[in-house]
């Protein structure tokens, strides 16, 4: 199921946002972000693990810190 974002890019991009993604790859997934973000004129803005959903890729967590 497509989400609302999703289906706002592609109709933005004039393309399914993951056609317009794959495009551009092998561009890291925030620069994937910001480059959307800039394509649609600021009305897509979401994060490089979003990308990596959108893109049925894995991504890790960010390691999580002993507090001190």
């Amino acid at each position: 199921m497509r989400t609302p974002k999703q289906a706002l890019a592609d109709h933005l991009l004039d393309q399914p946002v993951e056609d317009w993604l794959r495009e551009r790859r092998p561009r890291s997934y925030r620069r994937l972000s910001m480059d959307l973000l800039d394509a649609t004129n600021g009305a897509v803005d979401v994060s490089d693990r979003t990308i990596a959903t959108w893109l049925g890729e894995s991504v890790a967590a960010p390691p999580v810190r002993a507090a001190s």
